[in-house]
């Protein structure tokens, strides 16, 4: 079972909310360093949605109960291309508790119905569910605030995909050039700078 809350406000009011794929990518970076960043922290994601252009791999790419998100194939090479997050799930920690849940771009979050919330009534199901939900907004609101170079993520982030990928004998035949220009571009870095750290090793 799953609660369903959409962008529901610190006042318990809805609101219209969506979250940047970048927001997504940003707690997949956390998660793959294994670095707390941030209050809310993902301690383990296991499945995530992909969409982008149409390239040699699809226009779209779907993992869902993966034991490691972090060396999925699919995702890596999806995000190598350029695709971006529409979902992201897993567990996350907030100030020491646990919560379960789906976050997707288009601002709707599912809280799964587990652990300590099997065992309680709807009503505080919901509430536990809308504190959640505040929880991710807030920690949103406070990433869009970030400087870039902590809000994107470096050039060693996407170098590791790379390394992850060649432990698992997947072979990369396509140029990875346009995603570090990408994001050094997002980081305000030109792509020498942005670069250097991955090409001194």
């Amino acid at each position: 079972m799953k609660i369903q809350i959409e962008g529901i406000s610190a006042g318990g009011r809805l609101s219209e909310i969506s979250f940047d794929s970048d927001f997504m990518l940003w707690l997949f970076w956390q998660y793959s360093t294994g670095q707390s960043i941030s209050d809310l922290s993902p301690i383990s994601l296991t499945s995530a949605e992909l969409s982008g252009q149409r390239d040699m791999f699809g226009k779209s790419a779907q993992v869902s109960e993966s034991i490691d998100l972090s060396s999925s194939p699919p995702i890596l090479l999806g995000l190598l291309t350029g695709q971006h997050f529409q979902s992201i799930s897993g567990k996350f920690e907030y100030h020491g508790e646990f919560i379960e849940m789906d976050i997707s771009q288009h601002g709707r979050v599912h809280v799964k119905t587990t652990g300590q919330l099997v065992d309680l009534s709807m009503p505080e199901r919901v509430l536990l569910a809308s504190d959640a939900v505040n929880k991710t907004v807030k920690t949103y609101s406070q990433w869009t605030n970030r400087p870039p170079s902590s809000k994107y993520p470096p050039a060693e982030f996407f170098s590791n995909m790379l390394e992850r990928l060649s432990d698992q004998d997947v072979e990369v035949r396509f140029s990875t050039d346009q995603i570090f220009k990408k994001y050094a571009e997002k980081r305000a870095e030109d792509f020498e700078e942005y670069t250097r750290t991955i090409r001194d090793v």
